[in-house]
C-alpha cells in the first residue's frame, strides 16, 4: 500500500488501524475502556452511599478538583470496606434496578412512571392524607352508596353482578372486595366501585327500583351510573379500586350498545393501570409493604384491564383496530388458580325468588376460566398486531403459525372448561 502510494502521489500514506474505532479491535477496546470506567463510577456511588457525611463530603471535593477517577475508586478499594457485589455492579444495573422499582405512597399504593421518569424517586407527601370516597364508609349492613338505602335491593344487585358480569370480565378479587364493603374498608371497595358494579348489575334486573325512570327499561343503572361519575370527575384519583370501576363502567356503557363511550372508559382504564404499574412484577421480596394478597389482586386487575382490551379488540378486527397495549410491554404472570375458591358453586340468580334447593350449582372455575381467557387474549393481540401493525409481511406461513398457537391453545385447555363437562355461559363464550 505504501509503495504504490507513494508510486502514484509522490507521497508517503500511513494507515493507523487503531484510528477507526469500526473495527472489530478498536471496538473491544473501547467497550473495555467503558467497562472499566463504569467499574470506578460504581465503586465511587457505592462509597458515597455507605459512608458518613464527613467522609462523602471529602470524595465530593476530590471529585471537582481531580478528573482522575479511576485513581479514586482504586483508593476507595483499598480504604473503604464495600458490599461484594460493588465492584462488580455498574451503572447500568443501578439505573435499571431504579427504573424498574414503584413509587410506594405513604397507603402502599404502587406507582410506575416509565424508564425515562425520576417521578418514581420522589416519595409522596406524608402530610397528604388519603382519598377517601364522597360516600361515608359504612359498616356492615349499610349501603356505599347515596342512590338508596334499601340494602336488601343493593345486596341483590350484587349478587346479579357477581352471577352474570363478574365471571365474563373479573376486574377484581371478589372476596377481596366483599370483606372490604362488609367491614367498611377502602383498601379493595370504594363509593366509585360500588356504584359502577350497581349500575352494571341494573341490565339484569326487571324491577323498577333498578330503573332511573320507572317506565323506562333502558334508564335501567341510568342513577348509579350517574352517580359513579360524579364520583370519578369530583375525586379521581390513580388506585386499584379507580382501575376497576372504568373497567366496569367500560362495560356496562358497551353492554347498552354505546361501544365509543365503552372505549373512552376503556382508555382510561388502561392509562391508569399503566401509571400504577400494575403490569410490572412486584414481589412481597422487593416490597415488604406490598402483602400478598394485593400482588395477587393487581394480577388479577392488570389481566382483568388486558381481557377488556382483547374484548373491544375482538370487533376492532372488522375495522382495524389495534389493541392499546402491546403484549411485550407486560412483565406479570398470571393469576393463580386457588381451587378453594373455583370449587365453589355457580348459582343461575335471578330476579325471581326460587328455593335454594330448587337451584343447581356447578363449580365456578372462575380463577381457570381468567387464566385461560388471558392466555386466549394474548394470542389474539398478536393476530391483530399481525394484521394491523405487522413488523413484516404477512404470508401464508404467519397466518399458519398462528392458526397453529388457536388450535394448540384450544387442545391444552383443562378439563373443567370444555364443553362437554360444563354448562356455565362464560365456558360456552369462551370457546
Amino acid at each position: 500500500m505504501m509503495d504504490a502510494d507513494l508510486a502514484v502521489y509522490h507521497t508517503e500514506c500511513a494507515y493507523d488501524i487503531d484510528s477507526d474505532h469500526r473495527r472489530k479491535g478498536a471496538l473491544k477496546r473501547d467497550i473495555e475502556s467503558l467497562r472499566e470506567r463504569n467499574g470506578a463510577l460504581g465503586v465511587i456511588v457505592a462509597s458515597i452511599r455507605s459512608l458518613p457525611e464527613s467522609d462523602v463530603a471529602d470524595i465530593v471535593s476530590h471529585i471537582r478538583v481531580d478528573d482522575d477517577l479511576d485513581a479514586l475508586a482504586e483508593s476507595l478499594r483499598r480504604s473503604v470496606n464495600l458490599p461484594r457485589q460493588s465492584d462488580s455492579q455498574t451503572l447500568e444495573a443501578d439505573a435499571f434496578s431504579i427504573e424498574r422499582k414503584p413509587a410506594l405512597s405513604n397507603t402502599s399504593d404502587a406507582r410506575q412512571y416509565g424508564h425515562t421518569s425520576c417521578l418514581g424517586l420522589v416519595t409522596e407527601d406524608q402530610d397528604m392524607s388519603p382519598w377517601s370516597p364522597i360516600v361515608p364508609v359504612a359498616p356492615l349492613g349499610l349501603s356505599w352508596t347515596s342512590v338508596t338505602n334499601d340494602v336488601e335491593f343493593i345486596n341483590h344487585l350484587m349478587n346479579l353482578y357477581f352471577a352474570w358480569p363478574h365471571p365474563f370480565y373479573q376486574l377484581f378479587s371478589r372476596e377481596c372486595f366483599l370483606f372490604d364493603m362488609q367491614k367498611g374498608r377502602t383498601k379493595y371497595c370504594s363509593a366509585l366501585l360500588v356504584n359502577a358494579i350497581l349500575a352494571c348489575s341494573c341490565h339484569f334486573s326487571d324491577r323498577i327500583a333498578a330503573r332511573a325512570v320507572p317506565d323506562e327499561p333502558r334508564s335501567a343503572g341510568d342513577h348509579f351510573f350517574a352517580e359513579a361519575k360524579r364520583i370519578l370527575n369530583e375525586y379521581e384519583t390513580p388506585d386499584l379500586t379507580t382501575v376497576q370501576a372504568l373497567g366496569i363502567m367500560s362495560v356496562r356503557e358497551a353492554s347498552y350498545g354505546r361501544d365509543s363511550s365503552g372505549y373512552q372508559y376503556a382508555g382510561r382504564c388502561l392509562r391508569m393501570a399503566l401509571e400504577l404499574g400494575i403490569h410490572l412484577s412486584i414481589t412481597t421480596a422487593e416490597n415488604p409493604s406490598i402483602s400478598p394478597s394485593q400482588t395477587e389482586v393487581r394480577r388479577i386487575t392488570f389481566w382483568g384491564c388486558f381481557n377488556l382490551d382483547t374484548f373491544i379488540s375482538l370487533w376492532s378486527v372488522c375495522v382495524g383496530r389495534i389493541p392499546q397495549l402491546p403484549r411485550t410491554a407486560i412483565d406479570l404472570d398470571k393469576p393463580t388458580v386457588v381451587k378453594a375458591i373455583d370449587s365453589k358453586p355457580w348459582i343461575p340468580y335471578t330476579d325471581t325468588i326460587v328455593n335454594d334447593s330448587q337451584l343447581v350449582g356447578q363449580p365456578s372455575h372462575t380463577h381457570e376460566y381468567l387464566k385461560q381467557y388471558s392466555l386466549l387474549s394474548e394470542l389474539i393481540s398478536d393476530a391483530n398486531f399481525m394484521f394491523y401493525a405487522p413488523r413484516e409481511r404477512l404470508n401464508s406461513r404467519k397466518l399458519l403459525d398462528c392458526y397453529t398457537k388457536y388450535q394448540n391453545w384450544l387442545m391444552a385447555l383443562p378439563h373443567c372448561l370444555r364443553l362437554k363437562n360444563s354448562t356455565l355461559s362464560y365456558v360456552l363464550e369462551l370457546q
